[in-house]
């Protein structure tokens, strides 16, 4: 994420959900959202990893469940979504229908 993208976005005072933070991106994202005062809640199948910013709430989730992403955003009740949970083309092509619900119906579900 650029600098300049975030800068549309006042983050402090914010809920911002981030799907997919246990990847490269979204790691890097949360510590950038923390840092500015953003209240980062993460929804992600991996386990809580042990260097978690503080204040960083971790939710365990499936982005293809849709009942339970949905309730996720209705719980959390977030201003903004980041979506980086989508599979890359190296293990997206181990499991090609998995890859395709991930990347293409997922982010639907939260709307």
């Amino acid at each position: 994420m650029r600098e300049r993208d975030l800068a549309c976005h006042n983050p402090q005072s914010m809920r911002i959900l981030v799907t997919g933070g246990a990847g490269q991106v979204g790691t890097d994202l949360i510590r950038v959202l923390r840092s500015r005062g953003a209240d980062v809640v993460v929804y992600d199948l991996a386990p809580t990893p042990v260097d978690l910013p503080d204040g960083v709430r971790w939710i365990p989730g499936d982005i293809c469940n849709a009942s339970e992403l949905y309730d996720c955003v209705k719980e959390q009740r977030p201003h903004v979504i980041y979506h980086f949970a989508p599979t890359l083309s190296a293990s997206g092509a181990k499991l090609p229908p998995r890859a395709s619900a991930v990347n293409h119906p997922a982010p639907h579900h939260a709307r």
